[in-house]
């Protein structure tokens, strides 16, 4: 790919492929020779791409904010083909996109990624906490997967140092196949969120109710806002999901979901139409 690049000190901003070759299946040890880039980039056209050595960029890796692995058919083997120890060997990233299915995301990630503030991936499972040594993350993307359920824990960040850095967090769970019994008490109400201001987007799943026992002290004690619930079966008439509308439920707690719209074409908020049958 990049002749004789021994001597080459240079750093550059981008290094993009938009386009892969049906022989191009592999980014071998040393691909970028000693040619630094702030943001390396393959995008969706290297369908062909099957497999990253963990010492791809391995002389990058000290001057790479952005890595974007866009292709869609990466396989993630052992040695010398891990996700993870290719990832794990930048230091300074900042942004990280892999839209290769993973099955299950694990704790595997290392130090080295605690300035990340930008993740997107595409999952069908998490075990355990795998962003817990991600201090700054601000955006996790979990799109276009497989997800049907979220333990408590899976989102645990690490101890945020700088407020006025770190004090918004976006959790992007786009089409995926939640609904309303994946979530375990606890999923957004992680101690490590305390001081945030989380965002949940929940658009294009199979939600049909929201969880008392998960969501009101989310919404209510941390504060925090469901973006959309767009796209799901929302059911106004099913009374898992009747506490929304209350007499103790806040108006600020309603507001946090107003974006709710359910199949009959009531917004879950609209407290004159929806749950009507639970009220007594």
């Amino acid at each position: 790919m990049i002749q004789d690049t021994s001597a080459v000190q240079e750093t550059y901003d981008s290094f993009v492929i938009d386009y892969c070759p049906e022989n191009f299946q592999e980014i071998t040890e040393n691909a970028l020779g000693k040619l630094n880039f702030k943001k390396i980039t393959f995008h969706s056209g290297c369908s062909s791409l099957e497999r990253i050595h963990s010492n791809a960029f391995a002389h990058q890796s000290k001057t790479t904010s952005l890595l974007s692995i866009e292709a869609m058919n990466v396989t993630s083997g052992p040695s010398p083909y891990s996700f993870y120890d290719m990832v794990n060997s930048f230091e300074k990233l900042e942004e990280l996109t892999y839209w290769s299915q993973i099955e299950t995301l694990e704790e595997k990630f290392g130090p080295n990624l605690n300035n990340l503030i930008k993740i997107s991936l595409r999952l069908n499972a998490i075990k355990g906490s795998p962003f817990s040594n991600m201090s700054r993350i601000r955006n996790m993307e979990l799109e276009n997967g497989n997800l049907d359920e979220i333990q408590s824990g899976n989102f645990k960040i690490g101890s945020l140092r700088n407020k006025s850095i770190d004090g918004q967090l976006d959790i992007n769970l786009k089409f995926n196949k939640l609904n309303g019994s994946s979530f375990k008490k606890g999923t957004f109400t992680d101690s490590s969120f305390k001081n945030l201001d989380v965002t949940l987007d929940f658009l294009s799943n199979e939600i049909d109710y929201l969880d008392e026992a998960v969501f009101f002290t989310f919404l209510n004690e941390y504060k925090g806002t469901i973006s959309t619930l767009n796209r799901n079966p929302l059911d106004c008439d099913d009374c898992r999901s009747a506490w929304i509308c209350r007499s103790n439920t806040s108006d600020e707690v309603r507001d946090a979901i107003r974006m709710s719209l359910c199949e009959n074409g009531h917004f879950m908020t609209d407290c004159e139409k929806s749950f009507r049958k639970c009220k007594s």
